[in-house]
């Protein structure tokens, strides 16, 4: 590659230099080509990373089975919401849901059918917020949904069609 080229009107046709040269030339273009493969092997480890750290930041805030947050995020989102709503003087409601009959429910279809109860109510309570709100699983059968900006009225019409949501 580099016989090639025309020499410079400094350079001499010396063999010995310009091999050395060459030997210079392909352990640079080697250097490079390991420097660029460490540099994807590293991004994709940081990616890696990244999502691990993800997986784990859902798994410390979100109850497994409910997909919904676990009962420390909502008391740390909690503590975020209450000096705001006061602060800004805007209304903030709470709705605490317990499934009534739970025991009963456990003891005639056992956990697996408890399950499938906590987990349906988990997905109408996670249809019934928006992103500004949060509904989270505080308790075995205990649920929550946090409504920012929400006065009583408006907390108790949502309460009722959360309630015949659960119903149907």
């Amino acid at each position: 590659e580099l016989r090639d080229l025309p020499l410079l009107p400094n350079e001499t046709a010396d063999a010995d230099e310009e091999d050395d040269l060459v030997r210079l030339s392909r352990n640079l273009q080697w250097m490079i080509r390991r420097i660029r493969m460490r540099e994807r092997e590293l991004t994709q480890r940081t990616l890696d990373l990244e999502t691990a750290y993800q997986r784990m930041r859902e798994l410390a805030l979100m109850d497994p089975l409910t997909g919904l947050a676990n009962r420390r995020h909502f008391f740390e989102h909690l503590q975020v919401e209450l000096p705001v709503a006061k602060d800004s003087s805007r209304p903030l409601s709470l709705l605490l849901l317990d499934i009534d009959y739970f025991k009963k429910v456990n003891d005639v279809y056992g956990h697996p059918g408890g399950d499938c109860i906590l987990n349906g109510v988990g997905e109408l309570l996670r249809q019934a917020v928006t992103p500004r709100e949060m509904a989270a699983r505080i308790g075995g059968e205990e649920f929550a949904v946090l409504l920012p900006g929400a006065e009583a009225e408006e907390a108790a019409v949502r309460a009722r069609g959360i309630l015949e949501a659960v119903r149907k």
